[in-house]
């Protein structure tokens, strides 16, 4: 807990990970680097799992970090739109809860990421580096397509 409330006292041990993350964020600017040649690319141990916002940041600045976050919010909104059409209870319950999940993942990883919230190990969905988390969010947007089909929204 310490690490995490003062991450600057502990650079060179456990405070690594996130004072790198920190300076990612610095160095991307407004429109970031050149792609994949950044320190945290270099020095962020988990640069494409846990981290990977980080690195994304680095490479393609505050502007690029912005585009991101509207991109994941059309994503939850448009979804959760479609949602609130389907008529059967069950399937709008599945829906919401695998939006929940999502939006929550997405929500942890980027307070991870900028230092808002303890390290946590949670991928960033979509992006992060990893079989099981991808497998595990493409089958909920298959699952989310399926609940908001034609015949399911009552058109």
């Amino acid at each position: 807990m310490e690490v995490w409330l003062d991450p600057y006292r502990y650079r060179f041990d456990e405070g690594h990970q996130l004072v790198t993350s920190f300076r990612a964020f610095l160095d991307g600017g407004w429109f970031g680097n050149k792609l994949a040649s950044g320190y945290a690319h270099r020095y962020l141990t988990y640069s494409h799992t846990d981290f990977v916002l980080a690195t994304f940041v680095e490479d393609f600045g505050f502007i690029g970090f912005m585009t991101f976050i509207f991109l994941v919010l059309l994503l939850l909104f448009r979804s959760f739109y479609l949602i609130q059409k389907v008529q059967d209870p069950f399937g709008f319950y599945l829906g919401a809860g695998i939006l929940i999940v999502l939006g929550t993942q997405f929500i942890i990883n980027m307070f991870v990421v900028t230092g808002i919230f303890p390290i946590t190990g949670i991928s960033l969905p979509f992006v992060s580096y990893g079989g099981s988390s991808i497998l595990i969010v493409l089958i909920s947007l298959g699952i989310l397509v399926n609940i908001t089909r034609k015949e399911n929204l009552g058109l």
